[in-house]
């Protein structure tokens, strides 16, 4: 990671992780708790209990602070708490340092940047499967297939071929209606073709994250 962006993300994560009352930093150690289990990251016993989960948090260094922010605003998502003006200065962040990532459009996460039209056709195919009364979960689905592919979750699986189940697939290299009804071979529960995931998004290479014993620099 390019050491100017490393910085800034730095900078901007322990500012969401602390306020200042009465002159004093104040850590919000309950929030750097639950990151720090969620990513099984070890507090650090030479800090105070005030800092213990915010300074390896700050601390990481490449992959893993792009996990602890993907986390951050997960959990901000998570408890309603979600400051628009605070996310506003990290997409500013990530554009201006020429990151590879963004954060989603729902603000629960970082999200590698895809090709606008790719985006804008699954946003709108997610919409519309959420509009259909007989849609079912499609368009839970059509989300969790693109979160897997582009998200940081740090579980998600890193071959992104895998393949749509019902109402994740693809007809002629666009998302599905939940309205198709065809049955048979090749065909999925929801009625329409199985397509490899690849037919909807840009081929690329994920790999795993690294191991705290290996020491690599990659920039995003």
């Amino acid at each position: 990671m390019p050491e100017h962006l490393a910085d800034a993300l730095k900078s901007w994560l322990l500012n969401g992780l602390s306020s200042r009352f009465g002159g004093r930093l104040i850590y919000d150690e309950d929030a750097g708790r639950v990151i720090c289990l969620r990513l099984r990251i070890t507090p650090e016993a030479s800090y105070s209990v005030n800092n213990k989960y915010i300074a390896p948090l700050v601390n990481s260094v490449g992959d893993a602070l792009l996990d602890v922010i993907d986390q951050f605003l997960a959990l901000r998502r998570q408890t309603g708490k979600t400051d628009e003006y605070e996310v506003a200065e990290l997409e500013t962040l990530l554009g201006q340092g020429g990151s590879a990532y963004r954060v989603a459009d729902d603000f629960d996460g970082l999200e590698e940047r895809a090709i606008s039209a790719v985006r804008d056709a699954a946003r709108q195919s997610i919409a519309d499967a959420a509009a259909e009364p007989s849609a079912g979960s499609a368009a839970d689905h059509l989300a969790s297939a693109w979160q897997a592919a582009y998200g940081r979750a740090p579980d998600r699986p890193p071959d992104s071929s895998t393949r749509f189940g019902a109402g994740d697939t693809l007809v002629n290299g666009t998302p599905p209606s939940p309205k198709s009804q065809k049955t048979g071979p090749g065909y999925s529960a929801g009625g329409v073709e199985t397509w490899p995931i690849q037919q909807l998004l840009p081929c690329r290479n994920t790999a795993l994250p690294p191991s705290p014993d290996q020491s690599r620099s990659r920039t995003i």
